[in-house]
């Protein structure tokens, strides 16, 4: 049975559990003043117009609430708790036609009243639930009537060719799954987070440190005129650990840790956390006293989570957001090179939201139903080295005019992201090829990253395709000697590289690993092996660094 045949099963079934007899009166759609409050200031906002200026043809709305805790310390002392209940909402109003509306247009840089979301009650009280939805549309809409207006004209200026509608047509899914709480033992977790962040008091090397445990539970309502709804939960608990210093010569370092799972129980022992802490702790001391990098060109090969940067970066981010907007004149993007060959032959990559874990670790990418309402569906990206698809939600492309369930936050994006190479080597067998390129090359060492933005999971990326891939600076990064010794290096950088470095892999490896990060303000999983690429060019540090302490951090009387 395949993985969206499961997903739609248990999809089903939860709906029907939700709407069955013994279901709480708030998971039923009817008992939920939410949904009350939404299907009826949708239906009000059907009506809204002004003399001479469009209607609205499509509307949506988004209700989203949390409750979430989190607790921080640092050297073995609380520095903050917070948390709470929240809740924000966001609405769409299209005016016009599928044809023609006012989005897809980079002339217009207006906003509405509501443009960045705003305030919703904390408790789903469906009064005021219709005040805020209320004051949202008006905004949107008035927002709207303005821009399209200025898109016409700037469509009467200007020869457009092929200009694709700006609104497709799909089929949506009405998924309403129970509400998702809060469980949480508050107390343990702030003693937890003292204990873990005062191993770095053993550490004088440590002149920073912070151990901090999240936990969330936010349930998504949306709402639209098609007609369809949903209703699903997220949950996310998460412990992260930080430390930084500086080095003789006064340049600023950092490495963290985190793990990302579901909810609190999921996460690791506090014997772990603390071992991690201690890992990390040794390795910033090793890090203080590594040399610095040179200038270098030649093969880089990626390990671990920095692999999965790599390809969030080069895959994710670029095959995102595919529509280019009117006015933009942005060329040489991936997303133009459908059907071609944009990668090494032995390359795949795929997305799947529908899966929800990997080997025991949970997917935090995968969702139900996208944010246009439409079933999540895996794709196929890149097969053989050849662009299949990119990411698409219902906004129309010259190539691809079809959603295939990918849109979050009303773009298409990476959800779970899947890199398998065909031809698949063990890592001992990558070292053996790096070094014989750099032998090739006349190059006494050559490079490997094993953690990229020092976020070691977890980092956020905007997406999009600017042209030329600017990965984040390795935190974690070594040269590997053709005699086989491997040393660690600090402050190197990457020098822009266009995107056709994909076809620049030289192999890849046979160990995945799984990264969690952030695209678009949404959460995204990668998981994908090593991968060598054959040549990247890294700079060594040239900034000036403020001087360290001229005196030992305090020891805490230990």
């Amino acid at each position: 049975m395949s993985a969206a045949p499961r997903l739609t099963a248990l999809v089903a079934a939860a709906a029907l559990a939700a709407s069955g007899p013994a279901a709480r009166a708030q998971d039923r759609p009817e008992g939920d003043p939410v949904f009350r409050a939404l299907e009826d200031e949708l239906d009000r906002a059907k009506t809204l117009s002004m003399p001479k200026v469009d209607r609205p043809y499509w509307l949506s709305a988004f209700v989203t609430d949390e409750e979430s805790f989190s607790c921080s310390a640092s050297f073995g002392a609380l520095t903050g708790e917070g948390g709470g209940r929240g809740a924000s909402l966001s609405t769409t109003v299209r005016v016009g036609g599928p044809d023609l509306d006012q989005t897809n247009f980079s002339g217009d840089f207006g906003f509405s009243f509501s443009g960045f979301g705003g305030g919703a009650p904390a408790e789903p009280d469906y009064d005021a639930m219709r005040q805020a939805l209320w004051v949202s549309f008006d905004g949107e809409y008035k927002g709207a009537t303005e821009a399209i207006a200025k898109k016409r004209a700037w469509l009467t200026a200007n020869n457009v060719k092929d200009r694709q509608p700006d609104f497709g047509p799909a089929k949506t899914t009405e998924v309403v799954l129970p509400r998702q709480s809060l469980e949480v033992d508050k107390a343990r977790w702030r003693e937890t987070v003292k204990r873990v962040s005062a191993v770095f008091c053993d550490f004088p090397g440590a002149y920073h440190c912070s151990a901090e445990m999240g936990a969330s539970v936010s349930n998504q309502y949306f709402a639209s005129s098609d007609p369809t709804r949903h209703r699903f939960g997220f949950a996310h608990a998460s412990f992260s650990i930080s430390c930084s210093t500086q080095a003789a010569d006064g340049m600023p370092l950092s490495l963290s840790w985190s793990a990302n799972v579901r909810t609190p129980g999921d996460l690791p022992q506090e014997a772990k956390l603390a071992e991690a802490a201690r890992g990390l702790a040794m390795k910033l001391d090793e890090l203080a006293k590594a040399p610095t990098a040179e200038d270098y060109w030649g093969p880089v090969l990626f390990t671990g989570k920095a692999a999965g940067t790599f390809f969030l970066e080069t895959v994710g981010g670029p095959l995102s957001n595919p529509r280019q907007d009117l006015g933009e004149s942005q060329g040489g993007r991936l997303v133009d090179r459908l059907g071609r060959r944009i990668a090494a032959r032995f390359l795949v990559a795929r997305d799947d939201p529908t899966q929800n874990e990997w080997r025991g670790q949970p997917l935090l990418g995968g969702y139900p139903v996208d944010d246009d309402g439409v079933l999540a569906q895996p794709i196929t990206l890149i097969d053989a080295g050849v662009l299949r698809t990119y990411y698409m939600s219902r906004v129309p492309t010259k190539l691809v005019r079809a959603t295939n369930g990918h849109s979050r936050a009303g773009k298409g994006s990476t959800a779970n992201l899947f890199i398998e190479g065909r031809e698949a080597l063990p890592r001992a067998e990558l070292e053996k090829r790096l070094l014989a390129m750099c032998a090739e090359e006349d190059l006494e060492y050559g490079m490997v990253i094993e953690e990229l933005g020092g976020a070691g999971g977890g980092r956020f990326y905007f997406g999009g395709d600017s042209g030329e891939l600017q990965l984040p600076a390795p935190s974690l990064a070594y040269r590997l000697y053709r005699d086989g010794r491997r040393e660690l290096v600090r402050g190197a950088t990457f020098k822009g590289a266009p995107y056709r470095i994909l076809k620049d892999l030289a192999a890849m490896g046979d160990d995945p690993t799984l990264l969690q990060a952030s695209q678009f303000g949404q959460r995204v999983s990668v998981v994908a092996p090593s991968v060598l690429v054959e040549e990247m060019e890294l700079r060594r540090p040239k900034e000036e660094f403020q001087k360290p302490p001229y005196s030992e951090r305090p020891g805490f009387g230990r």
